[in-house]
């Protein structure tokens, strides 16, 4: 039922609903949550970075939902290199340039980005 709900929430960010969007993933995600309980989970991961990108403009918003995931892929992936943890580090980073500039915060993101091991 969860990935049936994300798949609703991706037809809609497609067209681009971003708000519409955003309903289907937040219960899409609050049934994964009910579904893998507290511990870490990749679907979990994947749905609270799907919240992120829904948030399209909302940047605050879409970075808090991104660290859950950074977060949650690290934990998921012992971490070790991992191309989710490498791709959260990116989207991250280059969040960070949109709405701050290039400023500190961009370089420690990439800086991380570079030591992961692909």
């Amino acid at each position: 039922m969860a990935k049936a709900l994300e798949n609703v929430g991706n037809a809609y960010i497609k067209q681009p609903d971003y708000r519409r969007g955003l309903v289907y993933y937040k219960k899409a995600l609050k049934m994964a949550q009910v579904l893998y309980g507290k511990a870490p989970h990749i679907e979990i991961a994947n749905m609270l970075k799907n919240v992120g990108v829904a948030y399209g403009r909302d940047k605050t918003n879409q970075l808090t939902y991104y660290k859950k995931a950074l977060s949650m892929y690290k934990v998921w992936y012992k971490d070790q290199s991992h191309v989710d943890v490498a791709n959260m580090l990116s989207i991250i980073g280059g969040g960070v340039i949109m709405t701050e500039g290039i400023s500190e915060k961009h370089f420690l993101t990439h800086k991380n980005l570079s030591q992961c091991s692909i």
